[in-house]
């Protein structure tokens, strides 16, 4: 069996002693890192919420799916009340 690789990646890994020795040994790039490191912190923080909503929506669907497929809709109208005001109350 032979494989192909169709691509092919570097990685360069730098330990926090070597990045802190670089930092150090040309100050003038320290306010670049500040920077970097901020956009960085931001992009991961706009990232998790993002998770963090999607995974509260999913929760919201599977809780209106289970209500509506356990509540027998068409039995009587002060379920479908029920229905949808669970249904109103997940989205706001």
């Amino acid at each position: 069996v032979t494989v192909l690789a169709e691509t092919m990646c570097q990685v360069l890994i730098v330990t926090r002693a070597n990045y802190q020795h670089a930092l150090q040994k040309y100050p003038e790039m320290r306010e670049i890192a500040r920077r970097l490191q901020e956009d960085e912190t931001l992009k991961a923080r706009r990232q998790k919420d993002g998770f963090v909503r999607m995974v509260q929506r999913r929760r919201k669907l599977k809780l209106i799916v289970e209500a509506l497929q356990g509540s027998g809709i068409a039995s009587g109208t002060e379920v479908i009340g029920a229905s949808r005001a669970l249904v109103e109350g997940a989205f706001q």
